[in-house]
């Protein structure tokens, strides 16, 4: 293209640009329609859906101006909807009702489309020559993906419009683990069928050939006939284009039907001879029954009266039975009319027993405070029981007191008449003294009178408290009973400590000796071990021993190495002893005795 724009090179032709412009533009040629559009800003394009609507409302309303170039009832491609699918999250197109432009840049959406519409109606993805399986034709990062085409279904030629409607929806769909399927919907989004074979037939009726290259051509497929197809190549295209190879496979499947039509009605003439022969057979016997008619006739007529002598012999088996059954239904009547009043006898027991179990509910309903009463009763009883048995067992003790006091009444009596006699006897202020003595016993008695009458009436507190301090007592038993055991369990361990004061492993294991003993023999180690560590330990003031044995309590049966190889050494004698609660540490530059002698327990750490 020519460049259209002023020049600028000098200052001094200012003054002639416009008629230079006026020049070169009159020589320049006539934009081109795409250049004009393209000036224009596609302002055409603003509204690309309003002008497709229009322009098919005014296709419908010229439809019967435009003689045969119209729109089909079927088989035409409404709308293609993809999911998933190649680039595309998801892509829709509705098509036109006659011829259909798909333009756009790459990557839009055309191969898609195209590719969309030969997997959904049963093509192969090598077919294609997008990819080499279904799984490869999902977007990236998804797992599924999703074809769907809905076909018009109209007019006298439609595909079971009774079923499918208007429209029939053909959805695909496909994951990346290999699972395949298909969906027949019909127009109002109703599953049909979900068999690959319906969606073939669907194809099949409507001849909608996606594998035929004249009707889907790839752009491999349109380059390679182009540029490096050969004559024989170019044959086969023709072939599959024209489906000259289809019907030579139909005529080839038709030639071997006939075949085996031919082999079958050569093995059917023997079939024919024979039952030609049976025809013949069947012939000749037809011909004896014939001959035979007129006894036929008579047997028939023989027949007839054998039939209505057995007639009249069931009419009068049939009047006795009536009879009978007229004597049985008055026998039934008579029985039914029994029936009737058992029936009322019944209902009136019914009625009886239905009043019966209503006044069964009231008494029980009545008998259950009656119940609670009793139980109330009987727990008073009891407790009144045990109260007289505890009056009964006091006024035997009262009686037995009241004995003892009237004796001692009488002592007490005989003693004063005793002494009234010697007080006779006596000086007067003597017997004075007497008598103010005598006053005060009978004080005294008195007294004791009424603190008998408190003790009668404090003797169920007291008796209470006594039950108490028996409990109490028991108690306290126990615990001076377990007190004493641990008593004397400690005192036999320090009795046993006392007779092993002079043993110095008399605090460690029994087998703590027998180790000590594998140690020295064993020259195996490579520093002999230190240990048991409680040995080596002697405390300065007895004070500090709980406090010691709580934080290196654990330790005092343990031995010191210098050396890992010791250590696991040590462990496994430890495991043979059965002896793996003792720890076995490992201490750098520490002085070992190697002389083997045991350790004095006397020398203080």
């Amino acid at each position: 293209m020519r460049d259209r724009s002023p020049s600028t090179s000098s200052s001094d032709d200012d003054e002639e640009l416009p008629d230079a412009e006026e020049d070169e533009s009159s020589e320049l040629p006539t934009s081109t329609q795409y250049e004009l559009i393209r000036d224009g800003g596609f302002k055409h394009l603003e509204h690309s859906e309003l002008d497709d609507q229009r322009a098919t409302q005014r296709f419908l309303k010229r439809r019967q101006q435009i003689g045969e170039n119209h729109a089909m009832d079927n088989a035409i491609i409404q709308e293609i909807t993809c999911m998933n699918f190649m680039c595309h999250e998801r892509l829709h197109v509705a098509l036109g009702p006659l011829i259909n432009f798909v333009v756009g840049h790459n990557g839009s959406g055309k191969s898609a489309v195209l590719t969309a519409i030969t997997l959904c109606l049963g093509g192969k993805a090598a077919s294609t020559n997008r990819g080499a399986s279904l799984k490869s034709l999902i977007k990236e990062g998804r797992d599924s993906a999703a074809l769907i085409i809905k076909l018009k279904n109209q007019g006298i030629d439609a595909y079971q419009p009774d079923v499918y409607g208007d429209s029939i929806i053909i959805e695909r769909h496909f994951s990346r683990t290999g699972s395949s399927g298909f969906k027949v919907k019909s127009a109002n989004g109703r599953l049909i069928s979900s068999k690959k074979g319906d969606v073939e037939d669907i194809v099949e009726y409507y001849q909608l050939q996606v594998d035929n290259p004249m009707n889907v051509l790839t752009q491999d497929a349109a380059k390679s006939f182009i540029t490096a197809s050969t004559p024989a190549q170019k044959f086969k295209f023709f072939v599959e284009g024209v489906q000259l190879e289809a019907l030579d496979n139909d005529y080839r499947i038709v030639s071997d039907t006939c075949d085996q039509i031919e082999d079958q009605l050569e093995e059917s003439k023997e079939d024919i001879q024979a039952l030609r022969r049976k025809a013949e057979a069947a012939r000749r016997k037809a011909e004896i029954v014939l001959q035979h008619e007129g006894m036929r006739h008579r047997y028939r007529e023989l027949g007839n009266k054998c039939a209505w002598a057995q007639v009249q012999e069931q009419e009068e088996s049939l009047a006795r039975r009536e009879n009978r059954v007229a004597e049985a239904q008055h026998e039934i009547e008579r029985a039914e009319a029994d029936v009737e009043n058992r029936d009322q006898q019944f209902q009136q027991t019914e009625r009886v027993l239905e009043r019966s179990k209503d006044t069964e509910k009231t008494l029980e309903e009545e008998l259950i405070p009656l119940r609670e009463a009793e139980e109330a009763a009987k727990i008073a009883h009891s407790a009144a029981s045990l109260a007289a048995q505890n009056a009964h067992s006091e006024s035997i003790r009262i009686k037995d007191s009241l004995v003892s006091d009237k004796k001692k009444i009488k002592v007490i009596e005989k003693n004063i008449d005793i002494e009234v006699k010697r007080i006779e006897d006596a000086n007067g202020g003597a017997q004075s003294r007497k008598l103010v003595e005598i006053e005060d016993a009978k004080q005294a008695a008195s007294d004791a009178k009424a603190a008998l009458g408190q003790n009668d009436e404090d003797r169920p507190r007291l008796e209470e408290r006594r039950r108490t301090a028996q409990e109490e007592l028991k108690r306290i038993e126990r615990v001076c009973s377990a007190k004493q055991k641990e008593t004397e369990d400690a005192r036999q361990r320090l009795q046993t400590m006392n007779q092993n004061r002079g043993n110095s492993m008399a605090g460690f294991d029994r087998q703590m000796p027998k180790l000590l003993q594998m140690i020295r023999s064993d020259s195996g180690f490579r520093e002999k071990p230190v240990g048991p560590l409680g040995l080596h330990i002697k405390l300065l003031n007895p004070l500090w021993s709980n406090v010691l044995e709580s934080t290196i309590g654990t330790m005092l049966s343990g031995f010191i190495v210098t050396n890992k190889f010791d250590q696991m050494r040590l462990s496994n004698m430890l495991q043979q002893l059965k002896m793996g609660y003792c720890p076995v540490a490992i201490g750098k530059d520490l002085p070992i005795d190697t002389s083997g002698q045991e350790p004095d327990p006397q020398v203080s750490a």
